[in-house]
C-alpha cells in the first residue's frame, strides 16, 4: 500500500516514515510525500528511496507543485495530512531592530508559516476522492483512507474543567458539541468539511483531536520551554490570562512520539465502516496535570525552579508585555481548561480477557477512546507519565531539536596579554556570562541568604573583604581586575575551586555558557574544577504512576488512600535541575612577548600595579609561574579529564582532593584544540585579520555554538540585509524623486508651451478686435476730417503764414461754417 504524509519534514513525518519502515505485517507500505520549501525534496527523496521496499521514481513533491502534488495523492491509497495551526521553532523566529539584535530574547517575533500547508489538506482531500473515482473500475473491497491530525483547540469555547463543580469530562463521541473561539473558527469548518466527504466502500475519513504537542520540533509548549532557558535566573512566569485559575487549568496534551503511534496504527488496522469518525488523542496524565504544574516542571529542568503566578492579570506589566511580544498562536493555546475522558485503566484493555473482540480487533459494545483499542498499551512512549513523568526525555529532546549548544569560552595567557578585555567583548558578542574572580567574590557578598552549600566561604569572603578595608581606606573603590588579583593572591585553591563551580553551575551559565577570564590557572586547578562536574538531571520517579503508587515509597497506613495530587506534588518535589557538563569547548591562549607585556604593565599607574600585581617584581614571579605551568595546563584541556596531570605542575595542594573521572555518553569532557594567538605589536589589537578575525572563526568554526540569541555571522548578515535593503529603498526613493522631477518639468513645460499658444491667440484675436473696431473711425476721418484738413494744409503752403498753426485753425472754422451752411 502507499502512503501519502501530507509534510515529511516535521518531527511527526519523520516519526511516521520510521513506524511505516519498521512495520512487521504482511502488508508492506511504500512511503511518499510533500515537503514545504523545494529545495528539502532531494534530501527526503534519497531517504524514502533508501526505505521504500519499491523503487518510486518521485516520492517526495514540493507542496506547492499542485499538478505533481495531484498525481501522486491520486495513486495513494492512505492519505495522512495535519491540519494542526502552524508554530514554526523558536530558532525561526526573524529579528527585527536593533534592540532585538542586542536581546534577541525580548525581540518581537515573526512567524514564517509554509504558504497554504493547511489548507492544502483539502486540496489533498480531494485529490484523493478523484482517484477513488477513477479507481472505481477496480471494484477493489478496501477503500482508501484519509487521516486529518487536528487540534483540541476546536473545542476552546466549551465549558471549562472545575473542581468546584460537576466535573466535565469529554468524550469523542460528543464532538459535535465542540465550540471553538473566533480564531479556530475555521479549524472547525476544515474538519467538517474532512469528516463530510466519507464515501461508504471508497473513502474513509478520520479527524484526529490531538492535544497540545509536546516533544520534537514543532512543539505547542515551545513558548514554556524558551522562556525558561533563555531567563533561567528569573522565576517562570504562568501564561494564565484567566485571573480567578492562577494557572490551575487543565490543558489536554500528548507527545509528538505517541501521536505518531496512533496515528499509524489507525492507518494500519482494518477499521469497519461504522466506526468511529472524529477521534481523540491524550495522554491520561492531562487530567490532573495543570499548567502551573507544566511550568513548575520546566523550570525545574531548565530555569532556577520558581514560577510567578499572575495576581493582577489586567495591569501586570510583564504579561501585557508578553503577550504582545508573543504570537497568539503560542500563548492561546496554553488558555485551554478541558479534560477528557481517558484513563490509566484504560490502557491495558487489549490484552484484558474480559469481553469479545469483533474481527477488527475491537471490543464489541465499548465506547473507550479508540486510541486504548487499537494501540496496545506496550506500544505508548509517554501516555502513562505524560510530559512531566518523561522530563527528563524531553528537556533532552529540547536541547537536541533545537541544536541548543552553549558557548564556553576559557581565555587564559599571561600577563598583560589582554585576557578581560577580550573576555569582555566575547561574552558581548556570544550573549554570555563574564567570570572574573572579583565578580565572584562580590556577587556572592550579595545573596542573603547564601546558598546553604555556600555560607560558609561568603563568611570567610566576607570576613577577608572588611579586612582589606579596613586595612586600605581605597579598597571600597577597587575595580574588578583588583580584587580579581587580591582574591587569586588571598583565598586558598580549594576556596576558588568553589567559587567558580558555584558559578559555573548556575542556570544562566547552564543554559547559555560562559566566558571564563584567566582561570584555571593551574593543571591541578582545571582538573579539580572540571572533576566536580558529575551531577546530571534525575528524576527519582521514571514515570509518573508505577513508582508513585510503589508500596515502599509512602512509610503510611495501608488505609491511607494518596490522592492524584499527592502523585502530582510527589513528582514535582522529586524534580532536579537539568546539569550539563560545564567542561569548556573553547580555550583560547593569549601569547605576547614579554618586551610588549612589560611595556603594557608600565603604562598602569603605580597604585594600580601594586593592586593587580604588576610592580616589576610581582611581574617577574607571574612571569615565571604562567611559564612553568601553561604546557602542563593545556595538557589537560587538549587531552579531556581522562588522565592526572597534577604531578607536572610540582607538589599538589592539600586542598585539592584528587578525584577518580567517570566519564559517560552524555559527558562533553573530551580534548579541546586550544586556539594560541601569537601577538607581537601592539597595533596587532587593532588589527581586524590578525585579532579578531582569527578569533572568531575559530569560535565558530566547523562545529559552531548554537542558542537562541543570534550569532555574529547572523547579525552582520541581518546588517548586510538591512543596509542592503536602505540603501535600495534610497534608490528607490532617489528613482521616484527623479520621476517626479521629471514629470513637474515636463508639466511645467506644457504649461509654458500652453501659455504661449494662448497668449498668441490672445493677441490674434486683439489685433483683429482693434483692426475691426479701426475699420469705421477711417472711413469717419475720411469723409468728415481729412478733405478739410489737407485743403487747409495745402493753403499753409501756399501762403505760408506766419503762425500756420492758428492760421489753419481759422481755416477749418471757416470751412466747418460752410459745411453747416449746406447741410
Amino acid at each position: 500500500m502507499r502512503v501519502f504524509v501530507h509534510d515529511l519534514t516535521t518531527t511527526l513525518g519523520k516519526e511516521l516514515i520510521a513506524l511505516f519502515e519498521k512495520t512487521d505485517d504482511e502488508e508492506r507500505y511504500q512511503i511518499v510525500g510533500a515537503v514545504s520549501k523545494q529545495s528539502q525534496v532531494a534530501q527526503y527523496t534519497s531517504r524514502l528511496t533508501s526505505g521504500n521496499v519499491a523503487t518510486i521514481e518521485e516520492p517526495v513533491v514540493w507542496i506547492a507543485d499542485s499538478k505533481k502534488l495531484e498525481e501522486m495523492v491520486k495513486k495513494c491509497d492512505i492519505v495522512i495530512a495535519s491540519i494542526i495551526p502552524y508554530l514554526p521553532p523558536p530558532l525561526s523566529f526573524e529579528f527585527r531592530g536593533a534592540k532585538g539584535l542586542e536581546d534577541a530574547s525580548n525581540t518581537v517575533i515573526v512567524p514564517t508559516s509554509p504558504p497554504g500547508l493547511k489548507h492544502s489538506a483539502l486540496e489533498v482531500l480531494k485529490y484523493l476522492a478523484v482517484g477513488c473515482e477513477q479507481s472505481a473500475e477496480a471494484n477493489t473491497d478496501i477503500p482508501r483512507r484519509f487521516i486529518a491530525i487536528s487540534s483540541v483547540l476546536s473545542w476552546g469555547n466549551n465549558d471549562a474543567y472545575s473542581k468546584t463543580k460537576d466535573r466535565l469530562f469529554y468524550k469523542e463521541e460528543q464532538f459535535k458539541i465542540r465550540k471553538p473561539n473566533k480564531r479556530y473558527l475555521s479549524l472547525k469548518a476544515i474538519e467538517t468539511q474532512i469528516l463530510s466527504a466519507k464515501r461508504p466502500g471508497k473513502l474513509d475519513t478520520f479527524v484526529i483531536g490531538a492535544g497540545l504537542i509536546y516533544g520534537g520540533l514543532e512543539t505547542q509548549l515551545g513558548l514554556l520551554f524558551k522562556k525558561a532557558w533563555m531567563h533561567p535566573d528569573q522565576d517562570l512566569m504562568v501564561p494564565c490570562v484567566q485571573q480567578t485559575l492562577h494557572g490551575g487549568n487543565r490543558i489536554p496534551s500528548i507527545s509528538v512520539f505517541d501521536l505518531a503511534i496512533f496515528t499509524h496504527a489507525l492507518a494500519c488496522i482494518p477499521i469497519a465502516s461504522q466506526s468511529k469518525q472524529y477521534l481523540i488523542a491524550v495522554d491520561t496524565a492531562s487530567k490532573r496535570v495543570t499548567l502551573r504544574d507544566v511550568c513548575r516542571g520546566i523550570s525545574c529542568a531548565l530555569g532556577n525552579g520558581r514560577i510567578r503566578i499572575v495576581d493582577d492579570v489586567l495591569n501586570d506589566r510583564q504579561l501585557s508585555e508578553w503577550m504582545i511580544t508573543e504570537d497568539d498562536e503560542q500563548w492561546e493555546p496554553l488558555q485551554l481548561n478541558l479534560c477528557f475522558d481517558v484513563d490509566e485503566s484504560q490502557l491495558n484493555m487489549i490484552s484484558e480477557e474480559n469481553g469479545e473482540n469483533n474481527e477488527n480487533g475491537i471490543k464489541n459494545g465499548t465506547e473507550f477512546p479508540l486510541m486504548f483499542q487499537i494501540v496496545d498499551s506496550k506500544r505508548w512512549k509517554h501516555m502513562e507519565g505524560g510530559l512531566l513523568g518523561h522530563l527528563t526525555f524531553f528537556v533532552k529532546d529540547f536541547i537536541q531539536q533545537f541544536d541548543l549548544k552553549p558557548t564556553k569560552i576559557i581565555v587564559l595567557g599571561c600577563p598583560q596579554s589582554g585576557k578581560t578585555v577580550l573576555s569582555h567583548k566575547l561574552a558581548f558578542e556570544y550573549h554570555v556570562e563574564q567570570i572574573t574572580m572579583g565578580q565572584l567574590v562580590l556577587n556572592l557578598l550579595t545573596l542573603d541568604p547564601a546558598p546553604a552549600s555556600m555560607q560558609s566561604i561568603q563568611d570567610q569572603i566576607r570576613t577577608w573583604k572588611e579586612t582589606m578595608e579596613s586595612e586600605d581606606s581605597t579598597a571600597k573603590h577597587f575595580s574588578d581586575e583588583e580584587w580579581t588579583h587580591l582574591a587569586l593572591k588571598a583565598l586558598d585553591e580549594g576556596t576558588l575551586v568553589k567559587l567558580v563551580c558555584w558559578k559555573l553551575w548556575s542556570p544562566r551559565c547552564r543554559n547559555h555558557g560562559y566566558v571564563l577570564d584567566g582561570f584555571p590557572g593551574s593543571s591541578a586547578l582545571a582538573e579539580a574544577l572540571f572533576a566536580a562536574d558529575n551531577s546530571r538531571f534525575q528524576l527519582l520517579t521514571e514515570h509518573l504512576t508505577t513508582d508513585l503508587t510503589a508500596e515502599n515509597e509512602y512509610p503510611v497506613e495501608e488505609e491511607a488512600i494518596i490522592t492524584e495530587e499527592e502523585k502530582l506534588e510527589k513528582v514535582l518535589a522529586s524534580l532536579q535541575p537539568m546539569e550539563r557538563s560545564s567542561w569548556p569547548n573553547r580555550v583560547l591562549m593569549l601569547h605576547v612577548t614579554r618586551e610588549l607585556a612589560v611595556e603594557r604593565a608600565q603604562n598602569l599607574s603605580e597604585e594600580i600595579a601594586i593592586h593587580t600585581g604588576n610592580t616589576q617584581l610581582d611581574f617577574e614571579k607571574r612571569w615565571e609561574e604562567f611559564e612553568q605551568k601553561r604546557d602542563s595546563l593545556l595538557h589537560v584541556f587538549e587531552t579531556g579529564l581522562t588522565t592526572s596531570s597534577a604531578e607536572a605542575d610540582g607538589a599538589q595542594s592539600d586542598a585539592i582532593t584528587p578525584v577518580k573521572h567517570v566519564l559517560d555518553q552524555d559527558d562533553e569532557r573530551s580534548g579541546i584544540e586550544i586556539f594560541e594567538l601569537q601577538l607581537e605589536f601592539p597595533t596587532a589589537y587593532m588589527e581586524e585579520y590578525l585579532y579578531a578575525q582569527p578569533i572568531r572563526q575559530y569560535i565558530e568554526g566547523a562545529n559552531p555554538r548554537h542558542n537562541f540569541h543570534p550569532t555574529t555571522t547572523e547579525i552582520q548578515e541581518f546588517k548586510d540585509q538591512k543596509a542592503l535593503k536602505k540603501h535600495e529603498e534610497e534608490l528607490k526613493i532617489a528613482k521616484l524623486q527623479q520621476e517626479e522631477d521629471e514629470r513637474l518639468a515636463e508639466e511645467s513645460m506644457q504649461k509654458l508651451a500652453a501659455d504661449q499658444r494662448r497668449f498668441e491667440i490672445l493677441e490674434r484675436e486683439e489685433k483683429e478686435l482693434l483692426e475691426a473696431r479701426a475699420k469705421p473711425l477711417r472711413e469717419y476721418l475720411m469723409d468728415n476730417v481729412l478733405p478739410a484738413l489737407t485743403e487747409g494744409v495745402l493753403e499753409i503752403v501756399k501762403n505760408q503764414p506766419a503762425d500756420p498753426i492758428d492760421y489753419l485753425a481759422e481755416f477749418l472754422f471757416r470751412k466747418a461754417v460752410e459745411y453747416e451752411e449746406i447741410k
